[in-house]
C-alpha cells in the first residue's frame, strides 16, 4: 500500500509540563519535525495522555505491519482456494474420501465459509 505519510520511527516529546506531549521525528542535530501535538483533554489522567500519544507515534509501525498482513491474507486466501479446488475435482472424480457431516468435511465447509467471508461472497 502507497502511504502518503511522513515515514517513522516517531518518537514521544513532552511538552508543557504535562499539558501536552508532541510526537515528531527524533533530533538529529537540528529540531525535530512535529507530526502531532497531543493536548490533554480536560478530565483524562497523564497516563491516558500518554497512551494516546504512544498510539499516534506507532502509526508508521502500524500501517507497516498491516501491509504485511494484507500480503500474507492474500497469499493464505490463494492456497485456501487452490486445496478448495483441488476437493471439488477429487468429488468431481468420485475421489471423495470422506463421508458427509465428517469432521474432515465440516472443515472444508468452514475453509469455504472462510474464502467466502475473505472474499465478499456466499460459502
Amino acid at each position: 500500500m502507497n502511504d502518503d505519510f511522513t515515514p517513522g520511527p516517531w518518537v514521544l516529546y513532552d511538552t508543557s509540563a504535562g499539558q501536552s506531549m508532541r510526537v515528531g521525528l527524533p533530533y538529529k542535530g537540528a529540531p525535530s519535525q512535529t507530526i502531532a501535538l497531543v493536548i490533554r483533554p480536560v478530565g483524562t489522567t497523564d497516563d491516558e495522555q500518554v497512551a494516546n500519544a504512544r498510539l499516534i507515534s506507532s502509526a508508521p509501525e502500524t500501517a507497516a505491519e498491516r501491509d504485511r498482513l494484507l500480503i500474507v491474507n492474500a497469499e493464505l486466501l490463494q492456497a485456501l482456494q487452490r486445496l478448495i479446488l483441488g476437493d471439488e475435482r477429487d468429488r468431481a472424480d468420485g475421489l471423495h474420501l470422506y463421508q458427509k457431516g465428517s469432521p474432515r468435511d465440516k472443515t472444508w465447509d468452514a475453509a469455504r465459509a472462510a474464502i467466502a467471508k475473505a472474499t465478499g461472497g456466499t460459502p
